[in-house]
């Protein structure tokens, strides 16, 4: 009963949007991924299957709210724990039809249980599925980032920052230049969650200066640019580029210009004045890895204020 099956899914996945107790309830009393994984595997036949148009809506409709409910269900560490191995494949299956399909909402849910295993597969002791498929991980990634969607563009970064914790990745990522050129370009982007997560991002890669031969000076340009422009406004953004333009400038691999120098002192200078922000996350998040810029590019004393 297909209306009943999206019902279900429905409530399921409003249940467990923002509830760590309603997720670990129904995680200990039955193993639900089992039966969403079973759901799936019935829907994917079902939507290859010659069938009128509304029961095929119908059924991409439900396909889409149980993995909407996957998706919930792993935002916690025992849940994907448990991850069937049938699950992982299913839904790797589901996000390559979706991105060929311009299927945006069930790719985004997907993309979203991805984010979640990847997550605590970097915070867990317990062996993960995901590091053994981080390549074929890897390639769903790649092509989604070529769908026109903001909200897709940043559940595939925030999937890369948690996967360019690990060599591999990385290595595939900087080996590509015109990988390396859409970051860039992301790092444009007026909206400002993106350029956090591209940020983040862009930090593990450039936390080994091996990497730094993939970038230019214009990576230290608009880390400078954005610390500039934000400031307090977005506190968190101008740390995480604080991190980023530490790491590209401080192994030396990267030329920096005299104006560069002159742009990161006077901001350093100005962002570590006792009466621009006292706000203790600016304080303990900033202030340090500012200091150390200051070190590194200290000024001859005739540098103008902001």
């Amino acid at each position: 009963n297909a209306p009943l099956l999206l019902r279900c899914c429905y409530v399921i996945g409003n249940v467990t949007a923002n509830s760590n107790s309603a997720i670990s309830h129904l995680h200990g009393n039955g193993n639900i991924l089992e039966s969403l994984s079973s759901l799936c595997d019935v829907y994917k036949s079902k939507i290859c299957e010659k069938q009128s148009k509304e029961k095929l809506m119908t059924s991409k409709d439900v396909l889409c709210k149980a993995i909407r409910c996957t998706a919930n269900m792993l935002q916690l560490k025992e849940p994907c724990s448990a991850m069937p191995p049938k699950l992982s494949k299913l839904l790797l299956y589901f996000g390559h039809m979706s991105v060929q399909n311009k299927q945006k909402e069930l790719l985004l849910h997907i993309l979203c249980c991805f984010n979640n295993m990847s997550y605590h597969s970097n915070n867990s002791l317990q062996p993960s599925l995901v590091p053994k498929h981080r390549k074929v991980i890897l390639d769903l990634l790649l092509s989604a980032i070529t769908v026109d969607d903001i909200n897709i563009t940043v559940e595939v970064i925030s999937v890369l920052g948690n996967l360019t914790l690990h060599k591999d990745v990385v290595e595939i990522l900087t080996s590509d230049k015109n990988l390396v050129q859409i970051f860039m370009t992301l790092l444009e982007s007026k909206n400002s969650a993106l350029v956090y997560k591209v940020c983040g991002m862009l930090t593990n890669i450039t936390a080994n200066s091996n990497t730094h031969v993939a970038f230019d000076n214009k990576l230290i340009k608009r880390c400078t640019e954005l610390m500039y422009e934000m400031g307090i406004l977005d506190m968190e953004l101008s740390v995480v580029a604080a991190y980023l333009l530490w790491n590209v400038v401080s192994s030396g691999h990267i030329s920096v210009t005299d104006e560069d120098k002159h742009s990161i002192n006077s901001i350093m200078i100005h962002y570590l004045e006792d009466d621009y922000c006292e706000h203790p996350f600016w304080v303990t998040e900033f202030h340090p890895v500012a200091k150390r810029l200051l070190e590194l590019f200290p000024g001859d004393g005739n540098f103008a204020p902001l």
